[in-house]
């Protein structure tokens, strides 16, 4: 974390994963055996461990929270450490300073710093002079030997054992050599002994030592102080348990005497450290607890352990805010808690962000531009928005060339291709997606066709962002035209080939459906559709658009006579051409297509454009790879000469240059 808003959105998160453990255990405290009981806290310490991520959540709407508050306080300060629209988005949960402090959040985040040093510096120091202060204890040949036999009848690791005056319940201490330390004026018990050697066995005081760093990074919230001490109690239930298990009878009975004398409000909390004693209240739990001892329902460790996996994985997953209100701010109060859920809720699809941005145009929804746009243009959507009260909503005044979008006409995906490019930042993956959105706008003479060229990418910390490629284009050409008109826009890839009968070409045009959308890739229908974004939405369906030009001009074999046709289809892998049917020759009808995919036209030679060419076209509906790209086939085609079969030739695919296309 680099600044406060981690911090707190860190410590909030935690905290409220700390709540809902305390709420299942408190329900299930007479069902569940104190070694279960303590497992869920690992849960816990998988959400204290790992970074909270922008958007994650639980049960709390925490991200947005923190972010709404960031950005109202950090309007009026220019922090070294964050930003007004700076994604709050912990990689790391080790505090780091990396420049001067200048605000006042700079220097809160300096103090918690600091903190954190203090608080570690003094669990070092106390620990160190335990260390010291027992390797200046005596040696007890009698003590070691009593150690030794509990260790040998249990089947356990003994320990080293030093007596001290003044101590007044034993303790183990370390972690990579424990020493037990007994009281020297008095004979401790067997089962204390038992007690102590299991901790060691179980490497509890390292699991205390492990605890009380964590409790040290959060070391100003005081709840999470509350929930340590909590689970270093949980931890010594947990090990009575253990004590229970190894012994029968009386020595159960005896070990609950046990505890009961040594019920004291004095005892110490040092970190690498465990001890039998934790308080007169707790001991009072733990008695509690033996007396439940094998009582406990079976089959209920299963549904815990469940439980608790549920519980972390829920700990760690993206918050997921469903659409609403607050993507169409009202009042200008509203704007930050909008912004501030738009840098939470991002796009996390490719075809989401293209929808998403799309509809941020189409409909001037400044939020939705937010989901799908870097975040460094927050301030300007925050700053046109703010100027642009529209009706009950504020609005973005982004209009292209002062031309209105006829909404009802949707939007359309076209040439979405995948480009590799070299220099991406850091933060971005190594590919880039371009495509051309198109609109439908009002124009000089009726309608016309608004084209705007994107680039679309990933990073891990805001999802798939889209952004202007280049300056828009408009054309006085019907929005409803297909894409047959080469002066709408430069094709996705062409197809030529040149035999003695002429040359043809194809080019070759893509179009892509969104999920949850229902505007037809032909616009038949001129009705509203689906006006909210769909951040989540995968692509429904691409099409591939042909145009086909036939140049007979220079053929060498001469001229046709009367007619002139051409049947082409997509060559299936292996293959080395189409699996052309007789039966859809050219001149059947006039033009057509099978349902295998096969295209066919024909022209009379009266009937061709001056100087021998002849166009047509087609579509069709083809498979989707990856993120949506559209596996490009190969093509043949066949040509007629006067109902004679004449030719068959296969076309080479080349791609068409990124710097012509717009």
């Amino acid at each position: 974390m680099t600044n406060i808003w981690g911090f707190l959105l860190q410590t909030l998160t935690v905290s409220g994963v700390a709540f809902v453990l305390l709420i299942i255990k408190r329900l299930l405290r007479d069902k569940v055996s104190p070694d279960m009981q303590y497992v869920f806290w690992l849960a816990l310490a998988v959400r204290m461990l790992l970074p909270v991520r922008a958007g994650v959540s639980i049960l709390f709407s925490f991200p947005v929270w923190v972010e709404t508050l960031k950005a109202k306080t950090e309007r009026a300060l220019s922090s070294a450490y964050s930003g007004m629209y700076e994604l709050v988005d912990n990689r790391h949960v080790l505090p780091v300073c990396d420049a001067p402090p200048v605000s006042v959040t700079d220097w809160l985040f300096v103090i918690y710093v600091a903190g954190i040093a203090v608080v570690l510096l003094g669990y070092a120091l106390a620990y160190m002079s335990l260390r010291i202060a027992i390797a200046r204890a005596d040696e007890d040949v009698g003590q070691q030997a009593r150690a030794d036999a509990v260790a040998e009848r249990y089947g356990l690791h003994t320990v080293r054992v030093r007596v001290a005056k003044g101590i007044r319940t034993p303790f183990v201490c370390g972690v990579l050599s424990p020493v037990l330390v007994l009281p020297k004026d008095r004979v401790t018990d067997g089962l204390v002994i038992l007690h102590e050697l299991l901790h060691r066995e179980h490497h509890d005081p390292a699991k205390s030592m492990c605890w009380c760093v964590l409790r040290a990074l959060h070391w100003c919230n005081p709840f999470l102080w509350y929930v340590v001490n909590r689970i270093e109690n949980d931890l010594e239930t947990c090990n009575d348990q253990r004590v229970l298990a190894c012994v029968e009878g009386e020595q159960r009975r005896a070990y609950g005497n046990t505890l009961l004398s040594m019920a004291t409000n004095r005892y110490a909390r040092m970190p690498g450290t465990s001890s039998i004693s934790n308080g007169r209240k707790n001991i009072a739990r733990r008695i509690e607890a033996i007396v439940r001892f094998k009582t406990y329902p079976k089959g209920v460790t299963f549904a815990l352990v469940c439980i608790a996996l549920v519980l972390g994985s829920a700990s760690v997953r993206g918050e997921t805010l469903a659409s609403g209100d607050w993507q169409h701010p009202k009042e200008a109060d509203e704007l930050d808690a909008s912004l501030a859920k738009s840098r939470v809720r991002r796009a996390t699809t490719l075809a989401g962000a293209l929808d998403t941005f799309a509809k941020g145009l189409l409909f001037q929804n400044g939020i939705y531009l937010a989901m799908a746009s870097p975040l460094e243009q927050q301030a300007k959507l925050y700053e046109t928005m703010q100027d642009n009260p529209k009706g009950s909503a504020y609005l973005v005044d982004w209009i292209f060339q002062d031309r209105a979008f006829d909404q009802s006409a949707g939007y359309r995906i076209c040439n979405l291709r995948a480009v590799k490019k070299a220099g991406l930042k850091w933060r971005q993956v190594g590919i880039e997606y371009e495509a051309a959105l198109m609109f439908s706008v009002a124009g000089d003479n009726g309608e016309a066709t608004l084209m705007l060229p994107v680039r679309v990418w990933r990073t891990p910390r805001e999802g798939w962002v889209v952004e202007r490629a280049g300056e828009e284009k408009i054309l006085d050409v019907p929005y409803q035209m297909n894409l047959l008109d080469r002066s709408m826009l430069a094709p996705l890839c062409r197809y030529d080939a040149s035999c003695d009968y002429g040359t043809v070409e194809i080019d070759a045009f893509s179009t892509h459906e969104v999920e949850g959308n229902t505007w037809g890739v032909w616009n038949f229908w001129d009705s509203v559709d689906n006006s909210a974004a769909l951040p989540d939405a995968e692509f429904k369906y691409g099409n591939l658009i042909h145009q086909v030009v036939y140049d007979t001009r220079g053929a060498k074999a001469g001229a046709p006579k009367q007619w002139i046709g051409m049947m082409y289809d997509v060559i299936p892998d292996g293959e080395t051409s189409p699996p052309y049917v007789d039966e859809y020759r050219p001149f059947c009808s006039e033009a057509g297509g099978s349902s295998e995919g096969c295209e066919w036209f024909n022209a009379s030679v009266d009937n061709m454009e001056p100087y021998g060419v002849v166009r047509s076209g087609g579509a069709g509906q083809v498979e989707l790879e990856g993120n949506g790209e559209i596996r490009l086939p190969n093509y043949g085609a066949r040509i007629y000469w006067d109902n004679e079969l004449v030719d068959e030739i296969r076309l080479d695919r080349r791609e068409v240059p990124y710097d012509i296309r717009w």
